[in-house]
């Protein structure tokens, strides 16, 4: 008698469903099978955002809340309006007082209401590791106890989900707004994988991917409110989750590429150095995988503020 399959076995087929669940919208973007090539996908790509973006897709200048770049939370109905910044600002900074200090800075700038949290906060557990033993353990022994009192109901997965929540209030409190917890069922992935196919670089500062019907899941980057050096930091920390193996990973191939779009705003004169910034970025660190950067410039009239 077979034994019981193992999580791994488990994990493999939970992300062979997802793959196949996602390639119906995805095969929609990189156009038919027959003869596909980065010249046909980039054509059809841009064609599905012609036809697609409207004024609907882009907010106002004011947004109400700043998320995660996760797909799980950029493309998540929870919130109405949002703008994206890896574990909310937790990994700005070398620790946390600087990222904090730069993250309030940036968050001003960006004229929101509400800084968020989530569970299963990639960013956040990369700060995590970068704690002190003894302050990695004050958050493992306040996770047990958590866990203990209120068994799997928690909303936090992880130590790791408590200390990203515990900056993202700290950030609140300072900025003076308001803060909210993202749970795993609001999200719009499984707790305990990546399901992104795309990855969208929005130099417009304005895409609103929740919004958009059909869209496959994808990592935000709100590239506009960005140094370029830390969007590059975003990216490759994006990249390197969905091409790993917390993400679909080999699952990519070349004729079904994980796709980087890089949207710009009418006759920004910024964009082609946004554009080549992420091609630098794509062909040093990940020259040997499949990836597609693909370019798109809104146009004026979808762009426009009469909405």
């Amino acid at each position: 008698m077979p034994g019981e399959p193992t999580h791994k076995e488990l994990t493999g087929k939970k992300l062979e469903q997802r793959w196949q669940e996602t390639s119906e919208s995805m095969n929609a973007l990189y156009g038919p099978e027959e003869n596909r090539t980065q010249e046909t996908i980039a054509q059809s790509i841009q064609e599905f955002l012609q036809r697609t973006l409207t004024s609907e897709h882009f907010a106002k200048e004011g947004r109400t809340h700043i998320v995660c770049i996760d797909e799980g939370c950029a493309c998540s109905h929870s919130v109405e309006d949002l703008i994206a910044l890896a574990g909310s600002g937790i990994v700005m900074g070398d620790n946390y007082d600087t990222s904090l200090e730069t993250a309030t800075q940036t968050v001003k700038d960006m004229g929101i209401e509400v800084v968020t949290s989530h569970a299963g906060c990639g960013a956040g557990n990369l700060a995590f590791k970068e704690l002190p033993e003894e302050a990695q353990q004050h958050y493992t022994d306040l996770f047990n106890k958590l866990t203990k009192e209120e068994g799997k109901g928690t909303q936090y997965l992880s130590p790791s989900d408590l200390y990203a929540a515990d900056f993202a209030q700290g950030l609140a409190t300072e900025a003076g707004l308001d803060y909210r917890h993202i749970s795993a069922k609001e999200m719009t992935r499984p707790e305990d994988m990546h399901t992104a196919r795309m990855i969208v670089v929005d130099a417009t500062g304005r895409l609103q991917p929740q919004r958009i019907d059909n869209l496959p899941p994808a990592f935000l980057i709100s590239e506009k409110y960005l140094s370029p050096e830390y969007a590059q930091a975003e990216l490759s920390v994006a990249l390197s989750i969905a091409l790993g193996d917390h993400g679909f990973g080999k699952h990519f191939k070349d004729n079904e590429p994980l796709v980087v779009i890089v949207l710009g705003a009418p006759s920004s004169e910024s964009f082609n150095d946004t554009i080549e910034s992420v091609k630098q970025l794509v062909d040093t660190e990940f020259a040997d995988k499949p990836v597609q950067v693909v370019e798109y410039q809104v146009d004026p009239d979808v762009f426009s503020d009469k909405h």
